[in-house]
């Protein structure tokens, strides 16, 4: 799976858990910021650097992921792969 499309599936699980995607500019001179979880006005919203490519931004979806509780919600194969929560074929 391309990392495109496995972006896109990533993007649904979160949605699925509950967590807003919002890509932001995080370039900063004096702070060190980074992309992460955050809580915003009672909102679950994962924050992106919006010049991260495609695979770093899986990474980081795939990490927030693994602290959620996927057992009620339905995550795709090609993500349960990735996630680690299913053995290759």
């Amino acid at each position: 799976m391309d990392a495109e499309t496995l972006r896109a599936a990533l993007e649904e699980t979160l949605a699925h858990c509950g967590i807003e995607i919002e890509r932001r500019n995080l370039a900063d001179d004096e702070h060190n910021i980074r992309s992460g979880l955050c809580e915003v006005e009672g909102r679950r919203v994962l924050i992106l650097d919006k010049r991260l490519p495609p695979k770093t931004e899986a990474v980081i979806m795939a990490d927030t992921l693994r602290d959620e509780n996927l057992e009620t919600i339905y995550v795709s194969p090609a993500v349960r792969q990735y996630l680690g929560m299913e053995e290759e074929e």
